[in-house]
């Protein structure tokens, strides 16, 4: 039975839901349940432009939401489900336990948190974040379900300038080289799944997707644009060059590089 033929009625708060993942998941939470349930976007600017759009879905209301000065507590109180989309810092393991702690403290019986992909023995720094928060998020409520979310589709937009320019996607991953990714739209669907329907406390769930490389992407484009796309791999250091220009802090420039290179070495966990 869907979320929506199950006519879910409850209250629903997703935190960090003006950023990519959480945006997704209060747009698929209001298309399937927005008619009967009530759905709070959490945000620390009510706002701002994204905030205003969620307000206009079904049954969405942008509310603030922060652990740091109470409206977190506050929001939460009453609500049946609370989706931790873990912060994008660096420190994100700490940010995302205190918001089931306080999920927790206010009475919430289902919290889902947004973590990625792991296998034994990684030590790459992403992975090292997420073990830190599953285990002490587990040890904060036994409940917590885990959403793994590996690479995002819509991370090729990226790529939109060189490929319009000059032809070409510039990565530090090698085009021959497998891995998996999937859109914010299926982690949003994949939310409304397990937030809306029972049986999933104290589970974890690995989203995955059929592989491709960036060599057939750059053919998938070169035909949908009727122009030639190649993908060129370039050293680490050029890489980290241009994402610290875009304005990427180096600490996730670096993580980002080093799920590359686990991808380069044929690492199956990490690229499928």
């Amino acid at each position: 039975m869907s979320a929506e033929e199950s006519k879910y009625d409850g209250t629903i708060l997703v935190t960090g839901a003006t950023g990519n993942i959480g945006f997704a998941a209060v747009r698929a939470l209001s298309a399937a349940v927005g008619s009967s349930a009530t759905i709070k976007a959490g945000t620390r600017n009510i706002e701002g432009d994204k905030a205003k759009a969620l307000n206009e879905l079904a049954g969405v209301t942008a509310v603030k939401a922060s652990a740091g000065d109470g409206s977190l507590a506050e929001e939460a109180k009453g609500a049946d489900a609370v989706y931790v989309v873990t912060p994008g810092a660096e420190n994100r393991a700490e940010l995302a336990v205190e918001i089931i702690k306080v999920a927790a403290a206010a009475g919430v019986k289902k919290i889902v948190a947004v973590s990625i992909p792991q296998f034994e023995g990684g030590t790459h720094l992403f992975q090292k974040q997420f073990e830190k928060l599953e285990k002490e998020a587990r040890e904060a409520f036994e409940g917590v379900t885990f959403l793994r979310l590996p690479f995002f589709t819509d991370n090729l937009y990226g790529f939109a300038g060189t490929v319009k320019g000059m032809g070409k996607i510039f990565s530090s991953q090698n085009p021959e080289k497998d891995y998996s990714s999937i859109t914010v739209a299926d982690a949003g669907a994949a939310a409304v799944a397990v937030l809306t329907n029972d049986g999933h406390a104290g589970k974890t769930y690995t989203l995955v997707s059929s592989v491709s490389t960036y060599n057939k992407i750059a053919a998938a484009l070169a035909a949908a644009l009727e122009k030639e796309v190649v993908a060129v791999q370039v050293p680490d250091a050029a890489a980290k060059e241009a994402m610290l220009g875009m304005g990427f802090p180096e600490w996730q420039v670096d993580g980002i590089l080093e799920l590359g290179n686990l991808i380069n070495t044929d690492v199956e966990a990490v690229k499928s």
